[in-house]
């Protein structure tokens, strides 16, 4: 039935009266019976009609043309010559009637073909019913279009092998449904072949069902045909030998979109004798398609494989890259160790456009489907990853069941998942002491992943297609708590060792002393060098934050070791570290900004960020090894995550992490230089560190000279040594060290009122030029080294978990700083007594007469307040003289301490300048002395 026609204009055109059923069906008076209530329904969208009244001829239906031809008395042949008028129709080349009609007079005189047609089960009504002839040796079988005209003539050679046993007419072989008018019924049996669906339909027909073919064989179809079938309940049946079963599931595919209902069902033949059997070998041998109708089970489409949702196995991450877990679900804890610059966008859910008429649909997994979801631990998304357009869409076909092959199919991206390409390594644990990581790579579909974050991760492992390394696809994952954050800490009274006879400075120097004796005895093996082994402590015990007068302030100690070689400076650090099993050592020669803090890593020919050593040991302890071996311009980039804490990568994309790091830094001084041969020890840290800002930062530094102990000392056989017992053992120094890591804040009892005076005081003692002590953050150093010497010594509250600094722990500390940095070794308060004498003036008074007595007082005056480097020629400029009176001034200057050489130049000390400022604003200078000649 051509669509094109309205039938409600037609019916209106002509006068034929109706009335509305449903939102697509009209009521009318059928024409095919003396109908004197409406009792016939047009289907006004599918232009077909059907009688409700039984024993009618339009109770079979038909389409709308077959109704308007009963209605107006006439022929189709008259009534689509008139449509044709108001509507457009498919050109097609219509066949003569009386053709049709010669061939079929000519078939009762062709015996053989009527035999074996006879075998085919034809008698003479479906010659006649269907106009069967015969041309050239052949069996004709007329085609009819849906207006009734001949449209093509097919030519069948029963027993003929493969193409040559069926031939169009030339010019007319296109592709269409016969025998047509089958398709008033609502259930209907889709068959293999023209003979088969003219014996069907003669069974069928009479239980109200039709029988239909394709006039191309059973493995062609046309998508028009599709939707000729929509609402229809349909049975397929096609050959049994292989090409038939396989037709059969192409057209079950085909018609499962539309059709109501769809089934598959295959003929009970002997295989062996009728290894092609068909419809027409099952109804020769006298049995009924009816009733074998009535088994058939609806045909359900294969689906797309759906990953399940097992339940994951846990595991660990080096366990997750074994070929034994490839594709299974697994949950990991892991670190986010490197994380590219951007993510991936990778389609999710996907429209399927598709014209469903493709060799391959038989084996397409979303053929009855217009859309599909990629299951988010599909291993298709690996594939999808940096890949180009043509990948991905084979990735997505492969992901979604549809075969690689097929040309038409269009997929449509409408969601996306978010992917980004990680590489991940184990989680922490507290005693893990190695710089190195494995690091595994991982895709992570969701978003707010954070470098250096450890996470659960769930998820499957894969080969990844381009390498076959094995690769993690997260699908799932949520913040994990670290090692150090569930840590709690056992047997507490055990840490009571660890504690002091009683609470006082000597009482704490005599705890102190026995552990190092211990200590020296049994685990460093160094002597002599209890300093050494206080200010490693210091950084080991020192709480992460601590509440401060008020405010909760940074824990974390930094601790400088700086000394001459073969000093016991690593011995003792790398021993104790084994000791305590806690912290990690990293070399700083050839150190980089990348390898200690962290920055953009290569992967190949992609950029990752990454971060360095000191965020992934966060909230714990590194050793910097042989800091000179690193760049003053590499420690001045770490400044400020050395007092924030926080780490941060201004690249690309700007990442930011905390870096809340214990820092025992040991080194020989920069310039290769012993101790002894510095003006003072101190200056030593200035020339190793660099920047000011980054020597401020170290809360204790210790210096070690070759020449603090003889020789006689260390060169002693193990045997003449001390025995000590060994009681301070590596379980309980571990868990003193651990109690005080997990420390809060609160839990870490302060008195600021010592602290604020003891800083005083060592602000008043040493100068800041070499700020080891400032005004602005000697308080927190004392506070924070005081709650470390707390935690060493076990200081507790009554329920052992917070941290008590006692005033005893503060006027250790105090004593500790004044006896170190005043040691000869360290010459700070030498240093600082060299510093004032310098920023003292000399004779003031000679200094004021001597400038007064130049030629232009105001004006040298205002030069020397205003300039910042000055230097022989200056002097002669301001002063109108000649080189030697200049030199003289100069010296005066200098001998003075108005002046202090920097390089090639002078510059103006701080007493010297408050000096100038009082000349001048007390306006007693005079412009130009009586002596002095008139300027011209």
């Amino acid at each position: 039935m051509a669509p094109q026609i309205s039938v409600l204009a037609e019916l209106e055109r002509i006068g034929h009266p109706y009335s509305w059923s449903s939102e697509d069906e009209i009521k009318c008076k059928c024409p095919f019976h003396d109908d004197k209530t409406p009792s016939c329904s047009i289907n006004v969208k599918k232009n077909v009609y059907k009688c409700q009244t039984a024993g009618c001829d339009g109770a079979k239906g038909g389409d709308f043309i077959s109704f308007l031809a009963r209605l107006l008395n006439t022929t189709r042949a008259v009534i689509l010559v008139d449509l044709k008028t108001r509507y457009t129709f498919d050109e097609v080349k219509i066949i003569s009637p009386q053709l049709v009609e010669r061939y079929h007079d000519s078939l009762p005189n062709a015996g053989p073909l009527l035999s074996e047609l006879r075998k085919r089960c034809i008698n003479d009504k479906h010659i006649r019913q269907y106009r069967l002839g015969e041309c050239k040796g052949r069996v004709t079988i007329p085609i009819k279009n849906e207006g009734g005209e001949y449209v093509n003539i097919r030519r069948y050679l029963p027993g003929a092998p493969g193409s040559d046993k069926m031939r169009n007419t030339k010019g007319h072989g296109k592709i269409r449904l016969y025998p047509i008018e089958q398709l008033r019924y609502d259930e209907i049996v889709l068959c293999g072949g023209e003979i088969k669906a003219i014996v069907a339909a003669a069974e069928l027909n009479l239980c109200n069902i039709g029988a239909i073919t394709t006039t191309a064989g059973e493995g062609n179809w046309s998508p028009e045909f599709t939707q000729s079938f929509k609402g229809k309940k349909v049975y397929v049946c096609m050959d049994v030998d292989p090409q038939g079963q396989s037709a059969a599931q192409d057209r079950c595919l085909h018609l499962s979109r539309t059709a109501q209902w769809v089934g598959n069902f295959l003929l009970p033949l002997d295989i062996d004798k009728y290894p092609h059997g068909d419809i027409n070998d099952y109804i020769a041998e006298g049995k009924s398609l009816e009733s074998l109708l009535k088994g058939v089970e609806e045909w359900i489409p294969k689906q797309v494989e759906v990953l399940k949702d097992e339940e994951p196995a846990s595991v660990e991450l080096v366990q997750a890259a074994k070929a034994e877990y490839a594709g299974k679900r697994v949950t990991l804890k892991a670190c986010i160790s490197v994380l590219d610059t951007a993510p991936y966008i990778i389609p999710k859910d996907i429209e399927i456009a598709c014209d469903k008429s493709q060799k391959e649909c038989t084996i397409c997994s979303v053929f009855a489907v217009d859309k599909t979801t990629l299951h988010i631990e599909s291993a298709s998304i690996l594939e999808m990853v940096n890949a180009s357009r043509s990948v991905q869409r084979e990735a997505l076909m492969r992901g979604a069941g549809i075969p690689i092959s097929c040309v038409a199919v269009e997929l449509i991206p409408k969601t996306y998942y978010n992917a980004e390409d990680a590489r991940v390594s184990p989680q922490l644990e507290i005693t893990n002491r190695s710089a190195d990581q494995v690091v595994q790579p991982a895709i992570c579909i969701g978003e707010g992943l954070e470098l250096n974050e450890s996470y659960q991760l769930t998820g499957r492992v894969y080969p990844h297609p381009k390498t076959q390394q094995s690769t993690l696809l997260i699908s799932g994952y949520e913040p994990a708590v670290d090692a150090l954050s569930t840590y709690k800490c056992e047997n507490l009274e055990e840490l009571k060792a660890f504690q002091p006879d009683e609470w006082t400075v000597g009482g704490i120097r005599k705890k102190l002393n026995n552990v190092y004796e211990d200590f020296e005895a049994n685990v460093t093996r160094i002597y002599q060098r209890r300093a050494l082994h206080l200010a490693v402590d210091l950084a080991y015990h020192s709480p992460l934050f601590l509440n401060f007068d008020g405010r909760s302030v940074k824990g974390w100690v930094e601790v400088l070791i700086l000394g001459d070689s073969s000093q016991g400076k690593s011995e003792t650090a790398i021993n104790l570290m084994n000791h305590y099993g806690l912290g990690v050592k990293v070399e700083c020669k050839n150190a980089s900004v990348a390898g200690l803090l962290g920055g953009c890593q290569q992967f190949g020919n992609r950029w990752f960020i990454s971060w360095g050593i000191m965020p992934t040991h966060d909230k714990r302890l590194v050793i910097w090894e042989e800091l000179k071996g690193a760049s003053t311009e590499v420690i001045a980039k770490m400044t400020d995550m050395r007092s924030s804490g926080v780490a941060e990568i201004p690249k690309i994309e700007r990442r930011r992490t905390h870096a809340r790091t214990r820092i025992i830094a040991l080194s020989n001084p920069r310039s290769n230089q012993q101790l002894s041969t510095y003006n003072f020890g101190v200056e030593a840290i200035h020339e190793l560190v660099g920047g000011l800002e980054d020597v401020r930062r170290f809360d204790y530094c210790v210096l070690l000279s070759s020449n603090d102990i003889d020789a006689g000392i260390l060169n002693k056989l193990l045997s003449s040594r001390p025995q000590t017992e060994h009681i301070y053992t590596a379980e309980a120094c571990r868990s003193l060290i651990l109690w005080a890591w997990t420390r809060e804040g609160g839990q870490v009892e302060i008195p600021a009122q010592p602290v604020l005076e003891a800083a005083t005081k060592l602000c008043d003692m040493f100068t800041e030029v070499i700020p080891l002590i400032d005004k602005g953050s000697m308080r927190f150093k004392l506070a924070r080294l005081a709650a470390s010497l707390a935690a060493r010594t076990f200081s507790c509250s009554e329920d052992m978990q917070s941290i008590v600094v006692r005033p005893c722990h503060i006027q250790f500390i105090a004593e500790l700083f004044e006896k170190t940095y005043s040691s000869d070794v360290f010459g700070y308060a030498d240093f600082t007594e060299a510093v004032k004498i310098t920023e003292t003036l000399i004779d003031p008074k000679i200094i004021k007469s001597q400038l007064e007595a130049t030629p232009h007082p105001i004006d040298l005056a205002k030069s020397l307040l205003h300039t910042n480097k000055i230097d022989l020629i200056d002097l002669q400029d301001w002063c109108g003289w000649e080189r030697t009176e200049a030199q003289q001034l100069l010296s005066l200057l200098v001998r003075k301490h108005a002046l202090l050489r920097h390089n090639r130049y002078y510059r103006k000390t701080a007493t010297f300048i408050h000096l100038l400022k009082d000349m001048l604003s007390n306006n007693k200078l005079v412009d130009r002395p009586d002596h002095v000649k008139e300027e011209f």
